[in-house]
């Protein structure tokens, strides 16, 4: 009797550990019996949210907590580093040469898979852009080529709107959706060399976040968003103009964090160690 006592225990606590967790599966056969680690974040912070170690041909397995919605980066020791989106899905990874990012492959991850598909379109765009914008000047300067100028231009907008109409096409429930726009703000504000307007857009943007948004707290982003728009900031010339920009910022980020505690202890605890 005790006996069978023990396997229905063992059985409940397993399905109990299930329930509470998701797997994430994964093949490297260029990492054999090598440590791997899944990091998360939590605001300007990581924490650890599993760990194991592949097999004699590269195969793991890890649960995570079911309650964590965010980013996460894999660590494989001593050989590579991989961001995953984690959103409620049991995820089963591939990756057989960690030089070649189109050896990737996610199976069962509607959310890592727009996360790929959304890299591709951008860097399609980033490739196409260069050309066309290296062109433009040399179009604009001979009134003879107006309609090619009109045409370029054209392209131009097309290139630049594509991986906001992907975006606009993901369901509001998306976690790549919110994530992959922190990381086109934190491109647009590390961007070396802005215009004015481009400055003046990605502080705009980057002021109206809602700072108290789980899905900011769980990206990972934070930080290097915080990082990103100070030293935008303190490339200005004139003191006062800087001492009222962070007086505006800081009003805002109280503001939006004010119905989340820890967001707000923990980004103001790095900003005043930091700056």
């Amino acid at each position: 009797m005790k006996k069978y006592s023990f396997i229905v225990l063992f059985f409940i606590v397993l399905q109990a550990s299930a329930q509470n967790s998701y797997v994430l599966k994964g093949s490297f056969s260029a990492a054999k019996e090598t440590e791997i680690r899944l990091m998360g974040f939590i605001g300007t912070k990581d924490t650890l949210l599993a760990q194991t170690k592949t097999d004699a041909s590269g195969n793991f397995l890890l649960q995570y907590p079911k309650k964590y919605k965010g980013a996460a980066t894999l660590q494989i020791k001593e050989t590579s580093n991989l961001i995953v989106l984690l959103n409620n899905e049991n995820v089963e990874i591939t990756w057989a040469d960690f030089k070649d990012f189109s050896a990737l492959q996610f199976t069962n991850s509607t959310e890592n898979e727009a996360f790929q598909q959304a890299y591709t379109i951008n860097m399609d765009a980033q490739k196409k852009l260069a050309g066309l914008n290296y062109l433009l000047p040399f179009y604009k300067k001979d009134h003879a080529k107006k309609e090619m100028t009109a045409q370029l231009e054209q392209e131009i907008n097309i290139e630049n709107s594509r991986f906001e109409a992907y975006l606009n096409k993901l369901p509001h429930t998306s976690y790549a959706k919110a994530y992959l726009r922190y990381r086109a703000l934190l491109q647009q504000l590390q961007k070396e060399n802005k215009t004015q307007v481009e400055a003046g857009d990605a502080e705009a943007a980057f002021l109206a976040l809602n700072f108290s948004d789980e899905n900011l707290f769980y990206s990972g982003l934070a930080k290097e968003l915080f990082d990103a728009y100070l030293k935008q900031t303190f490339t200005l010339q004139e003191e006062a103009l800087i001492v009222s920009k962070l007086n505006a910022f800081s009003d805002v980020l109280k503001k939006s964090s004010q119905v989340n505690n820890k967001a707000l202890n923990q980004y103001s605890e790095y900003l005043m160690k930091e700056y």
